[in-house]
């Protein structure tokens, strides 16, 4: 069985960023580390969006909401709430 994404959402897998090596050591609660997540599935309305299973995106902290499928945390997030699309550096034209 699969998850299909409805309306104009998106279904994330949580990823937790890690904080930058070296430096300070500063408690967790002052790491303001962006909200990510791999792109599990898109809703069938979303045709245009450049989005792909796999991708990983910035959304908004708190955005969506969290449910656990086969024993793994997932979350809706509505395409409104994403912020940015990871490319990799060599995929970026030089201007």
């Amino acid at each position: 069985m699969k998850i299909t994404p409805l309306n104009e959402t998106v279904l994330l897998r949580p990823v937790r960023q890690e904080p930058p090596a070296g430096g300070l050591l500063l408690p967790e609660s002052m790491l303001e580390l962006p909200d990510t997540g791999e792109v599990v599935a898109i809703s069938p309305l979303l045709t245009d969006l450049d989005l792909a299973p796999g991708d990983r995106v910035i959304y908004k902290k708190y955005a969506g909401t969290e449910i656990e499928w086969n024993q793994e945390k997932l979350r809706f997030v509505a395409v409104g709430d994403l912020q940015a699309k990871w490319v990799q550096a060599d995929a970026i034209p030089e201007a």
